[in-house]
C-alpha cells in the first residue's frame, strides 16, 4: 500500500493538534523529510538501461544518486572507472564490444568500450539510489518507512 501525503498530514495533526484544526499543508516539511531519507541512499530502484550501438553514453535516470550495479543478463556487472580513466581508454582504443566499465559524468552514464550492435541488443539492468521527487502526493518509500516518515 502506498503512503499518501494526506495520511501523513492526518497523523501529524492527530499528534500535534488533537483538538485543533492543525496544519493545512504538510508538503514543505514532507519534501524535506523525503529528500533527507533518499539522500542517505534509502530509496532504491531497478530499471532497464537502453544502450545504443556505437554510442558510449546514456542519460542518467531521474534523481540518480549512486549506481549499485549495471549488468546484462548473465554478464559480470560493469566496474566503475573515473572520467580520467575513460578519457585515457578512449584515446588509445576506440573499438566496440560489450561494455565492462562505466562512469557517471555530466548528467550521463558513460560506458567502455563503446557498445557493439550485439551488446546494445542485450537487456541491461541498472540498480541505483535516487532522490525522491518534489511531488509528495504519493510517497515512493515502502510501507516499512511509514513510522519514520510520520516521526519526521
Amino acid at each position: 500500500m502506498a503512503i499518501l501525503s494526506s495520511e501523513v498530514l492526518t497523523q501529524v495533526n492527530g499528534l500535534l493538534f488533537p483538538n485543533l484544526t492543525g496544519v493545512a499543508s504538510i508538503n514543505t516539511e514532507l519534501k524535506g523529510i523525503l529528500k533527507e531519507l533518499s539522500a542517505r541512499g534509502y530509496l532504491k530502484k531497478t530499471d532497464t538501461l537502453t544502450l545504443t550501438a556505437s554510442v558510449d553514453y546514456v542519460t542518467n535516470p531521474t534523481g540518480l544518486l549512486t549506481i549499485q550495479s549495471i549488468h546484462a543478463q548473465d554478464y559480470v556487472p560493469l566496474k566503475p572507472m573515473t572520467w580520467a580513466e575513460r578519457v585515457g581508454l578512449r584515446a588509445y582504443n576506440s573499438t566496440t564490444g560489450t561494455p565492462e566499465r562505466y562512469v557517471v559524468y555530466g548528467g550521463s552514464i558513460w560506458v567502455y568500450p563503446v557498445p557493439s550492435t550485439a551488446a546494445a541488443a542485450l537487456t541491461w539492468t541498472i540498480a541505483y539510489t535516487y532522490l525522491h521527487p518534489d511531488d509528495v502526493t504519493t510517497i515512493l518509500f515502502d510501507e516499512q518507512w511509514r513510522q519514520c516518515i510520520y516521526d519526521g
